[in-house]
């Protein structure tokens, strides 16, 4: 009897209380406002909803993207097929959760609008890698943050909703997130809470460019895996975590540098063709080779740094590793944070191989030459590893 009527007691706190009229109780004829009210944001993430397959729909749409950025070798897996999910888009293109503008910020122009839905398009896995064919940007750009989506949502269960006021920057498409492929020629991309949109610039290749940047060649951020996959990060955490926008701490800001880093970096991961090259130069440990530990190469090469932008690991020749600076600007402090999660991966991938390793070397434990069969098990391991990551990091945030 006891727990029954502590139950009940319970049940009558939690229930809503009726609306009544201000005039019962202080005799005038206005009415009490309602118990609780719906915010903005609220209401704008039940519009906002994936596409939901319906009987007859593929799963996924292959589209080709570069999985580092165009100077990547093809060797190396720069290009790739990713698996992006299906939803019906109109020229843009424009789908549920994103809508491309093609419209050049440099030059004032507006290139035609990308038909992913054109039959030719489709069964060609889309348009080819090409830095001067602008339906590629698009291309890009969209298949990049559709498949990073994707990743929050299978990790979360649900749909997530955008941090931005209003109805985002497409008139004709409320709601999305708009990607500007052209959005500028600034040698930088970022995410605009304002306008709900995320602004690729582009610029020319100057005098002390490095690598495979001729000077005066074109640099497009929005070619670069990387850099797509680290601002759409951006625009996710700030619908997870609105006040993460507020430098309220120095690690505030540089947790979101931070984060969106570890995003690109593990989604790069997954790609089998540039991790089978890796791989195979650092024998079997992902730690060892640049392409999977650098961070936007090409961006880092043509702005002077002549490297890349960030690294996963401590760079060569720094005898003590990298601290925990509270003075550190945001992107050097968030790639403490960077550091430290690669480094437990590297821990746990070395752990989880270790048997193959054995079987495939007659029980040696230092790694020689990898077998192709090795070379096979490496690779998915390092790819469902990296996915397990993916979760674990986006879950974190909840």
């Amino acid at each position: 009897a006891g727990r029954g009527r502590r139950h009940g007691a319970v049940r009558a706190r939690c229930r809503p209380a009726r609306p009544t009229t201000a005039g019962a109780a202080s005799g005038g004829g206005a009415s009490s406002p309602p118990p609780f009210q719906l915010g903005p944001r609220v209401t704008r993430a039940a519009r906002l909803q994936a596409y939901v397959r319906r009987p007859g729909d593929p799963a996924h749409r292959p589209l080709r993207v570069f999985a580092t950025d165009p100077t990547g070798s093809r060797g190396d897996g720069a290009v790739a097929i990713v698996e992006v999910p299906y939803e019906p888009v109109d020229p843009g293109p424009v789908g549920q959760i994103f809508a491309v503008d093609a419209t050049d910020g440099r030059c004032g122009v507006r290139y035609v609008p990308l038909d992913l839905d054109d039959a030719g398009v489709m069964l060609r896995d889309g348009h080819a890698p090409s830095p001067s064919d602008p339906r590629f940007h698009q291309q890009m750009t969209y298949a990049v943050a559709s498949t990073v989506y994707a990743t929050f949502r299978r990790a979360l269960g649900r749909d997530v909703a955008w941090g931005f006021d209003g109805d985002g920057a497409t008139p004709t498409a409320p709601g999305r997130l708009t990607l500007r492929p052209f959005a500028s020629g600034e040698r930088n991309a970022y995410y605009d809470r304002s306008e709900g949109t995320v602004c690729f610039g582009y610029f020319e290749a100057p005098s002390e460019a490095r690598g495979l940047n001729p000077p005066g060649s074109f640099v497009f951020t929005s070619l670069s895996h990387d850099v797509v996959a680290h601002e759409i990060t951006h625009a996710l955490l700030d619908g997870l975590r609105a006040h993460f926008m507020y430098p309220t701490g120095p690690d505030v800001l540089a947790f979101h540098e931070g984060f969106a880093d570890l995003i690109a970096l593990f989604h790069r991961l997954t790609y089998p063709d540039v991790v089978r090259s890796a791989l195979w130069r650092a024998r079997g440990d992902p730690t060892r080779d640049e392409l999977l530990t650098n961070i936007a190469k090409q961006l880092g090469e043509s702005t002077g740094a002549g490297r890349s932008v960030r690294s996963a690991v401590d760079q060569l020749g720094v005898s003590e590793p990298r601290a925990y600076d509270p003075s550190l600007p945001p992107h050097e402090l968030g790639g403490v944070l960077l550091a430290a999660v690669f480094e437990a991966f590297g821990s746990v991938f070395r752990r989880k191989t270790r048997r193959y390793v054995r079987l495939a070397q007659d029980g040696s434990v230092e790694t020689r030459e990898l077998t192709t069969d090795l070379l096979e098990v490496l690779i998915e391991r390092c790819g469902r590893l990296a996915r397990q990551f993916l979760s674990i990091c986006v879950r974190g945030i909840d």
